[in-house]
């Protein structure tokens, strides 16, 4: 075809697709678009290249500093299981709850192991020194990353030219969560590196039609392998490729009439289509060790019901309140996206909705509603399923590159609206200029915060870490480890002990070889007191909005971790009173116990993990205005299920021995519906059977004394008068 340049514009119109068969403006599936001419299409392609290695350079240097994930030491364990499955037939993976480290974990025998294994190899068979491992997964990570972006810029390359594509790769990797989740997310970012890249795949072959090029056939089958080695949700897309050869027939009539004459190009392209489905399928599933243990059909049978209904529950704080991840908001995964995508990608998506006739005039309809399928279908899928979704939108990384391309294209469109105006020229710079005014403060906060990039939210929220939380904060406390043993651990003499709420840092500490000077400890954060520990790691992922406000950062803090000036993660000198008081407590020698409880207490007022005992040791001193004070605190400060029953409960004790008891009754009864801890349980139940019978409710009393009077023998008499009483 031959291209007539526009000197003054600098474009010339041609067809959207490639075909070579001459244009016919008469039929309606050749759209006309616009495409620059070859001079500065190759400069849009050096400009493409030369800010994909920019990238790639940026990953690189940021991937070693990023900190390590709670998901990380769960998924390295699975690759190394998996891997002794493949080398020894080992079959630890089929029953996880063996394994102390997985055992809340068994559903991960369903998640395959086309990453984990990789590390797994390194370390055993390649020797990568075990302090090395975390760095070695988070680069690998970032390679998957940029595959990633390289393949949504190249998809944008696909529906008009270099520009639109340079368009495309910039817009996602200046997504912050993105590009900080492709150092950490070791199942989202490797999976969404597969859909783009078949999804590229696809359209390169649906283009080529009726004819293929090995490296399209290439791709699509790999991003299908790689997908589905990772979740099984990768089968989705074959799915695509139906629908996009549907779409294909329906709005392009060039193709479908090349793909049905002669009918040979038909069994042609359905035998490709089932090559690339059945291959790519099956080396993916090959990464599933259950796969061969359990069954193919009894495997991908239980895989899909893992997805759709996933079981996982973890605190979340959402809009500054705890919640149930298995409880969340209809609309949570649609704010969470408004609020962590920047705005001058959700500005470009606007404009994709206002240029939509354009695009169309201009553009393959069916490479638009292709991209439009792979966004939407998934979002509806998981609308009409219910499916569990939680901590942002990462497990939904993969629909991204479609709508950022189609963003683009928004993008694209309306500068070449400008640049057909007068003072073409002016506005060319003006576009230019305004798009780096939106652009720039993304990048300085990604350059600031670069190691907790994926943290990101926009202006549309306000005091965004304190009111919401992302389950990757707590990377914030292996770097807090590091501060540590550069700074202060060369200080101390002897070993060391440290908590931490998370496990990671004492993974970290264990493969770093730091345990010979170094004790860490796991330690649940409402236990941050009771920890008798030099040192205390303390982050505030889970935590909700008023113990942030109110506690955060604790006292004897000396090191900080922040994003965007909030502290998220503390390392804390400790001074052992509280936690000496607390053991006190614990062998009943309340008296003792309060003289160093009531000095922790004025040492930090705001040390809410001390609340609890002191008022516990002054309810055993008989001291029941003070032990009712301090417990009522600790029951409205920190919302936990375990510690609002026994809170409860004591109240509810203090309540009857000093002679309210119907106020008693009630916080005994909400005690009761929620506590699943039997000696706590038993306690209540106890109280509340003396509650009714001391108020002659007999009836009621009955059932609580029955039940009671076996484990305590002192409240049979008032067992068997309730029975008289009630006869």
């Amino acid at each position: 075809m031959s291209h007539k340049k526009n000197k003054k514009q600098g474009y010339v119109k041609q067809r959207s697709d490639k075909a070579s068969t001459p244009r016919k403006t008469s039929k309606p599936s050749q759209v006309e678009t616009v495409a620059l001419d070859p001079k500065q299409e190759r400069l849009w392609k050096i400009l493409f290249w030369s800010f994909a290695a920019v990238i790639l350079l940026c990953m690189m240097l940021v991937a070693p500093n990023t900190g390590i994930s709670g998901d990380e030491c769960l998924d390295g364990l699975n690759g190394k299981y998996s891997l002794e499955y493949y080398a020894n037939g080992d079959t630890t993976f089929a029953d996880y709850t063996k394994v102390p480290e997985l055992k809340s974990h068994p559903h991960l025998k369903y998640y395959g192991s086309g990453y984990e294994i990789v590390p797994a190899i390194a370390l055993k068979y390649l020797h990568l020194p075990a302090s090395q491992e975390f760095a070695f997964r988070h680069i690998l990570c970032a390679l998957f990353g940029f595959i990633l972006m390289l393949f949504t810029g190249l998809i944008g390359r696909l529906l008009a030219d270099w520009k639109l594509g340079l368009i495309s790769l910039l817009m996602i990797a200046l997504t912050p969560v993105v590009f900080g989740l492709s150092f950490l997310d070791t199942k989202d970012i490797p999976m969404a590196a597969g859909f783009a890249m078949s999804t590229y795949g696809f359209l390169a072959l649906f283009k080529s039609l009726p004819n293929f090029k090995i490296k399209d056939i290439v791709f699509a089958t790999a991003g299908i392998t790689i997908a589905v080695s990772i979740r099984i949700g990768g089968l989705m897309l074959p799915l695509y490729l139906v629908a996009g050869f549907v779409l294909l027939l329906l709005f392009n009539k060039e193709k479908r009439q090349l793909t049905f004459n002669p009918i040979k190009n038909l069994w042609k392209t359905l035998g490709i289509g089932v090559l690339i489905v059945v291959v790519g399928s099956l080396a993916g599933l090959c990464f599933y060790p259950n796969f061969f243990h359990e069954g193919p059909v009894a495997h991908v049978k239980g895989a899909m019901s893992l997805v759709s209904k996933f079981p996982q529950y973890i605190k979340m704080v959402f809009d500054g309140k705890m919640i149930n991840s298995l409880q969340l908001p209809e609309y949570y995964l649609f704010r969470s996206f408004i609020y962590t995508v920047p705005i001058f990608v959700l500005v470009a998506a606007t404009l994709f909705v206002l240029n939509i006739y354009k695009i169309f005039k201009r553009h393959s309809a069916f490479d638009v509603l292709f991209l439009l399928f792979t966004v939407l279908f998934p979002i509806i899928y998981i609308i009409t399923k219910e499916s569990n979704i939680y901590n942002g939108w990462r497990h939904e990384t993969f629909v991204y590159p479609g709508f950022v391309v189609l963003a683009s294209l928004g993008f694209y469109e309306t500068t070449l609206w400008f640049r057909k105006q007068k003072f073409a020229k002016i506005w060319r710079w003006a576009c230019l200029v305004v798009a780096l005014a939106c652009v720039t403060p993304t990048i300085i906060w990604m350059v600031r915060n670069y190691k907790y990039t994926y943290s990101y939210y926009n202006t549309f929220v306000d005091d965004p870490y304190l009111n919401y939380d992302l389950d990757y904060y707590e990377s914030s406390a292996t770097l807090a480890y590091d501060w540590f043993r550069e700074n202060e651990l060369p200080k101390c003499i002897g070993p060391v002990s440290i908590s931490s709420k998370i496990h990671t840092p004492i993974n970290y500490a264990i493969a770093l070889g730091d345990t010979n000077k170094v004790k860490p400890e796991l330690c649940k954060y409402m236990a941050y007191s009771g920890a008798d520990c030099d040192y205390s790691i303390v982050n505030y992922q889970g935590i909700n909005t008023k113990a942030v406000r109110d506690f955060f950062p604790p006292k004897g803090t000396i090191h900080i971790e922040y994003v965007d000036g909030s502290p998220i993660c503390a390392l804390v000198k400790r001074n052992h009173i509280d936690a000496k008081g607390v053991q006190l407590c614990r062998e009943n020698k309340f008296a003792e116990a309060l003289v160093l409880l009531d000095s922790a207490y004025r040492y930090d007022p705001n040390n809410f993990g001390i609340w609890f005992w002191i008022g516990l040791a002054n309810y055993y001193l008989k001291n029941h205005q003070q032990a009712y004070d301090y417990i009522s605190k600790d029951l409205n400060f920190l919302v936990d299920e375990d510690r609002y029953c026994i809170d409860n409960t004591y109240l509810g004790m203090i309540l009857y021995e000093t002679g309210r008891h119907d106020e008693a009754i009630q916080k005994l009864k909400e005690a009761e519906m929620r506590c699943k801890n039997p000696q706590v349980l038993s306690m209540c139940k106890s109280f509340l059977g003396l509650a009714y019978f001391d108020k002659r409710m007999y009836r009621e009393a009955l059932p609580y004394l029955r039940e009671m009077s076996l484990a305590h023998p002192d409240l049979k008499d008032r067992y068997e008068y309730c029975m008289a009483m009630c006869q």
